[in-house]
């Protein structure tokens, strides 16, 4: 199929269910924008690096270099609060009586939308040209899964909605406004054809639509529709590629009524992370410069 995915903006969030790959894409994509000669830094949240296994390093709030153009780092909720609080007071010390703070510690443990809020905040503090400086030409989030991503989302809008005049409301209102203008900011929803993965796909882009930008890519992975004709003698393995190959059909002609996919990534029997990593960044490439997949 033709690819229609042009990465136009500098903030790029993968998303998708859990387990459809969401991570190899963010890390493809991200590799490829770094060998066309972007500057890149992929970006995972969590508290354990996924990455770690992949790249045999280990990773934390400061960019690590991967290969030339691309650096990676781990953000979570706390660091990206603790960063954003050093920023402020400009004094490590004074940042760490902060969070020694028993009262702070109750505040943040009590209040989980404040997490979220410090990581979008970080996040889109480069092209708002506030806090510390990201100096990249493209940062892509291997955000979290599909429930979770859209409540990180919604945590700058609640937190507007409640409190809209002083510091919290305008930096809720200037995230926000980041998050749903399509220059700066377009979300990647990976998703496998099955039927969970496809449904959950078309709720979060409907959502994202309607509440955010409408600079969304579907990213279908793992296809055996984009794979050549498989030979074999095993009438057993035969019949059972085609059985998955009928629900991947079903599934297709689904999210087609609702997104027509950007990318159609085929299934790789491949186990070795690089080589994974460097078959997403073929496809990924494909799609950034609009050649066939």
């Amino acid at each position: 199929m033709e690819n229609k995915v042009k990465v136009s903006a500098p903030l790029v969030f993968v998303t998708g269910k859990g387990g459809v790959g969401k991570s190899l894409w963010a890390a493809g994509l991200a590799t490829q924008l770094a060998r066309s000669g972007k500057k890149v830094l992929l970006v995972e949240f969590g508290e354990t690096s996924f990455y770690g296994f992949f790249y045999g390093k280990s990773f934390g709030m400061d960019p690590v270099a991967i290969e030339n153009n691309l650096h990676l780092s781990i953000w979570s909720g706390a660091t990206c609060l603790r960063d954003y609080i050093g920023h402020l007071v400009k004094i490590d010390r004074l940042a760490d009586l902060f969070f020694e703070n028993k009262v702070m510690k109750a505040l943040i443990r009590g209040a989980p939308a404040l997490k979220e809020l410090a990581i979008l905040g970080k996040a889109t503090s480069g092209v708002r040209n506030y806090g510390p400086e990201l100096d990249f030409d493209h940062v892509i989030f291997d955000s979290y899964a599909t429930g979770h991503f859209l409540a990180l989302l919604r945590a700058p809008v609640g937190m507007y909605e409640a409190i809209k005049f002083g510091p919290m409301g305008d930096q809720s209102k200037a995230i926000v406004k980041t998050m749903s203008d399509p220059r700066l900011t377009e979300y990647h929803v990976v998703s496998l054809l099955e039927e969970l993965p496809v449904s959950e796909t078309i709720e979060l882009c409907d959502a994202l639509k309607s509440e955010f930008n409408d600079n969304i890519k579907v990213v279908v992975n793992k296809s055996l529709r984009a794979l050549p004709t498989i030979e074999t003698s095993s009438n057993v393995f035969e019949s059972s590629i085609q059985r998955n190959l009928s629900r991947q059909n079903h599934a297709w002609e689904h999210l087609l009524k609702h997104y027509e996919p950007a990318v159609e990534v085929p299934y790789y029997f491949e186990s070795e992370p690089q080589k994974l990593v460097d078959h997403m960044a073929q496809h990924s490439g494909d799609a950034i410069h609009g050649g066939p997949s």
